[in-house]
């Protein structure tokens, strides 16, 4: 530990102007890409909820497949009555 202190003293550490400096910049540097990309992601985010909120619902969905199983049992159901009526 003390080598480390040491180390950080000789090089500087005590100035300012060390090896702390520029991880200290990269890192302010990194932060800033950082910020802009959460902003993208913000916009992302919204249009996903924007785009969700436009889906057909799960009700909506069950009563157009029943609506639809419901037509199709009909349809077969009374095929020679359709058939009869259609040619004659």
């Amino acid at each position: 530990m003390h080598e480390d202190l040491r180390r950080f003293i000789e090089h500087g550490g005590g100035s300012g102007s060390g090896p702390f400096d520029s991880r200290v910049s990269r890192l302010e540097d990194k932060m800033e890409k950082v910020v802009g990309e959460l902003g993208d992601v913000k916009v992302n985010i919204a249009t996903l909820t924007e785009r969700i909120a436009h889906l057909p619902s799960k009700g909506f969905i069950v009563t157009t497949s029943a609506t639809a199983l419901a037509l199709l049992t009909a349809i077969i159901v009374f095929a020679d009555n359709i058939k009869a009526l259609v040619a004659g």
